[in-house]
């Protein structure tokens, strides 16, 4: 019983078909983006940008330092 099970779960197993794995790029600089704050002080900026399927970037630079929130349809980070 055990030996069936464990053939079955493998026979299964290699029986899906493993889907391709994609990439999507979203232009962080471009005219996609919108500059939302900056502080001429540090030169510190906030862009937001287009992004895939309904979200949107929130791309944050500061002392040569990136980060980028993604904000989903709903608005929500």
């Amino acid at each position: 019983m055990l030996r069936t099970c464990l053939f079955a779960s493998v026979a299964t197993l290699f029986s899906f078909q493993a889907a391709a794995a994609t990439s999507m790029y979203s232009d962080l600089h471009g005219q996609s983006c919108k500059v939302v704050e900056r502080d001429k002080t540090s030169g510190a900026s906030v862009r937001r940008c287009s992004g895939v399927g309904g979200y949107s970037l929130l791309v944050r630079e500061a002392n040569e330092q990136t980060s980028v929130d993604i904000i989903t349809p709903a608005r929500a980070v």
